[in-house]
């Protein structure tokens, strides 16, 4: 499933910048977005927030993020499968 098609959410961000990525595959199963989100933006420069329905990625001027969670982060409690 594509995280974009998910009816609740609005993904905001340059296209330029993302562009420059490689497509990511996340291993099937039930994930939080926020969980997805940092799984394809792990080892990159990108960072996201979340205002409402809307997520807004942009990049970071901090480390690339790791895998555990980011101060800047707050998607929480919403699952895609």
């Amino acid at each position: 499933i594509n995280i974009e098609k998910q009816p609740s959410f609005l993904f905001v961000f340059p296209s330029d910048l993302v562009d420059q990525y490689d497509d990511v595959s996340v291993p099937k199963g039930r994930r939080s977005v926020r969980d997805v989100l940092q799984f394809v933006m792990n080892g990159s420069r990108l960072g996201y927030l979340q205002s409402g329905e809307t997520v807004s990625i942009f990049e970071s001027r901090k480390k690339p993020i790791k895998d555990n969670a980011d101060e800047e982060t707050k998607i929480e409690n919403t699952f895609i499968t």
